[in-house]
């Protein structure tokens, strides 16, 4: 929901061709783009009965923009949980089911702690930038794998 630039493309059916516009987090324009979808991917999931192991996600996201998002999905549909690979943020951590940090710098494990007795998920993630080991790269050796685990 919050893609990089704020750009969103999408297909208009009355134009019949794709439309990209730059919509913010926070905006009307913003909230008038996604409320529709978020109603109605509520009601899809609700039939398939996917609701409760979905998660919205949003990607390596600045916290300003996270915080309206959050708020955002909160007052349309509520039921969402969300998840966001990045960095930690203590003002929307207990808003994210599912936290995945860079391991690099190490989250403090009474973070981690708390949130699995909220039954909250954190995990760690590394990154195209960096470090270049231990990695999981094509080229990296396979012991790094068993590296970043411990």
């Amino acid at each position: 929901m919050v893609p990089w630039g704020n750009r969103v493309r999408y297909f208009n059916t009355d134009s019949a061709g794709y439309v990209t516009k730059t919509v913010k987090p926070g905006s009307e324009e913003f909230k008038s783009l996604w409320k529709p979808f978020l109603l109605s991917f509520r009601e899809h999931l609700k039939e398939k009965g996917w609701l409760s192991i979905t998660n919205i996600a949003m990607d390596e996201r600045h916290v300003n923009e996270m915080k309206n998002t959050i708020d955002f999905i909160h007052e349309v549909t509520p039921e969402f949980n969300m998840a966001l690979p990045g960095n930690y943020h203590e003002e929307i951590a207990d808003d994210l089911k599912d936290l995945c940090v860079f391991h690099n710098p190490e989250l403090n494990t009474q973070i981690i702690t708390d949130r699995k007795e909220k039954e909250l998920i954190t995990t760690f993630y590394t990154s195209c930038a960096a470090p270049e080991h231990p990695n999981n790269f094509t080229f990296s050796p396979p012991a790094e794998q068993t590296l970043i685990g411990w």
